[in-house]
Formats: C-alpha cells, structure tokens, sequence
C-alpha cells in the first residue's frame, strides 16, 4: 500500500511547484524552465551512476543505465531548447506540466 500513497504524495508535489511556477513572470520562465530541466538532468545522471554502481553486471544494468541516460540527455536539450526559443516557453511549459 505503500506505493500508490507515494504517488499520490509526488503528483501533490508536483501540482504545487508547476502552481509555484504560475506566478513567476513571463519574461523568466524560460528560464525557470531551463533550471528545472536542468535540475532533472543533474538527478538522472545521478541515478543512472548510482545504477551502474548498484547492480550486479547484466543485460538490465545496461539497459537501465541507457535509458537514464537517454532521459538525461533529453532533459538536456530541453533545458537548452529551453532557454533558446522564447516563442515556445509557453507550449513547453505546458507540456511539461
């Protein structure tokens, strides 16, 4: 029962920081939305060292660390899109959410 609690508790967190983000101006949300991708990026690479370390070698330790990897990268490049193209801050953030 413990995981659907935790789920709950994370879709909570993150309906009050996007909530949080409604009220920064238009002008910085680019870059608000370039620091959070950034931030997640930063968390994925951990984890996906953290993977790498934790596991015992194998098709899935690999595999894991790709994805994260791949995650990280695409939160990368949308950081970067990010903070590039003004026009689109508002679809990304939309998506985002």
């Amino acid at each position: 029962m413990k995981g659907p609690t935790a789920v709950l508790q994370l879709a909570m967190l993150l309906m009050v920081v996007f909530g949080a983000a409604a009220l920064v101006p238009r002008d910085l949300q680019g870059q608000l939305l370039a620091a959070a991708f950034g931030l997640g990026a930063i968390v994925l690479i951990g984890l996906a060292a953290l993977a790498w370390l934790r596991r015992p070698p194998g098709a899935a330790r690999s595999v894991q660390l790709l994805v994260l990897l791949a995650a990280a990268s695409a939160s990368l490049a949308t950081a970067v899109f990010a903070l590039r193209a003004e026009h689109w801050v508002p679809m990304t953030y939309f998506v985002a959410c």
